[in-house]
């Protein structure tokens, strides 16, 4: 019996983050709830407000392209295509011009 109810729960969980993606608000669509999570979407939340290039730093694998399309999500040039940048492919020459 726990062993059907700890799996009930798994599938609870699992069906709850499910259903938090697709209803989450179209402008972010990225879902977190950690204090940590919380604070870099409020940060890309200001940071979509800007008119200026952002910066992304972080190891592969860390979520940097999700969050860049949440900032062109949120921002005023949402309806414009997104362009990302992989600074990391750029010559050191050419990155201050694409910055």
């Amino acid at each position: 019996l726990i062993r059907q109810l700890d799996r009930r729960n798994a599938d609870l969980a699992r069906e709850n983050l499910r259903l938090k993606v697709m209803t989450a608000p179209q402008e972010a669509q990225v879902v977190g709830e950690s204090p940590a999570f919380q604070a870099a979407l409020d940060l890309a939340r200001r940071a979509a407000s800007s008119p200026v290039p952002v910066l992304l730093l972080g190891e592969t694998g860390t979520g940097k392209d999700v969050l860049a399309n949440a900032i062109h999500r949120m921002g005023k040039r949402r309806n414009r295509p997104f362009v990302a940048q992989n600074c990391a492919a750029l010559p050191e020459t050419l990155l201050e011009g694409e910055l």
